[in-house]
């Protein structure tokens, strides 16, 4: 399984962070456990920095555009956020 694999809501909030635009979710046909999480950005673009979990020829339901709050209401994604979030931060600032 490739290193992205649990990470899309995360990943998500900070694309979203430095480009704005939606965050999308979806879950995979036939498995509602299996969900997603990826970002819309202003220019209209798709942008799926986890996508890699997926195979090609999986399928997805309708997406929706979901919230920043609902993409953080678990403890385990809001602590994921702030560590990942910090890093970049650090990163960007140099």
């Amino acid at each position: 399984m490739p290193d992205s694999a649990g990470h899309c809501r995360v990943v998500a909030l900070i694309v979203n962070d430095h480009f704005g635009g939606e965050i999308l979710y979806s879950h995979v046909v036939g498995n509602l456990k299996w969900d997603h999480y990826w970002n819309k950005i202003p220019s209209g673009k798709d942008v799926d920095l986890t996508g890699d979990q997926f195979s090609k020829d999986t399928k997805f339901v309708k997406s929706r555009a979901v919230s920043r709050r609902q993409v953080l209401s678990s403890r385990r994604t809001q602590r994921g956020y702030k560590l990942l979030s910090g890093k970049v931060k650090r990163l960007i600032s140099g």
